[in-house]
């Protein structure tokens, strides 16, 4: 699927020095290629990616996630973002439209993320691209070896 001068697709297994290199550069940790060939691999995962002529430009990662209690699957959005030279030209939008069409051809009840609480310029995006708030915090225990 092309849009402009980006072309948008499934990931490969042979995009993984790129995908890597994408989330190095925006989050700064870096990805196994034992960890994204499993990714790539599991049916509940999927990787979208926005390729321009030079390279990959952005990455969306979702993986469905089964609410047993509340009743109800979801995709959740993690390490996804678009290269800063690239921003500002639809590339995210794209990507949030295509796991969108996915989830509602799937069934899929709702896409979730969690996101930094001082990036508000982030959070207009998601707010302007029908996400709401959901009124929680992510509580976090750091397990360490040795540590109970």
């Amino acid at each position: 699927m092309s849009n402009g001068k980006f072309l948008y697709r499934d990931a490969k297994p042979s995009d993984y020095k790129e995908v890597a290199s994408v989330i190095k550069e925006i989050f700064d940790f870096d990805v196994s290629e034992k960890n994204y060939m499993k990714y790539m691999e599991d049916d509940s995962v999927e990787i979208f990616v926005a390729e321009s002529d030079e390279r990959i430009a952005g990455v969306l990662c979702a993986e469905k996630q089964w609410h047993a209690f509340e009743g109800y699957t979801n995709y959740y959005l993690r390490n996804c973002g678009v290269l800063p030279q690239y921003r500002e030209q639809g590339i995210y939008s794209k990507l949030i439209s295509m796991i969108k069409e996915k989830a509602f051809n799937e069934g899929i009840h709702a896409i979730e993320l969690t996101c930094g609480i001082n990036r508000p310029l982030t959070h207009r995006f998601y707010l302007n691209h029908g996400f709401t708030i959901k009124k929680t915090l992510v509580f976090i225990s750091e397990l360490k070896e040795g540590s109970n």
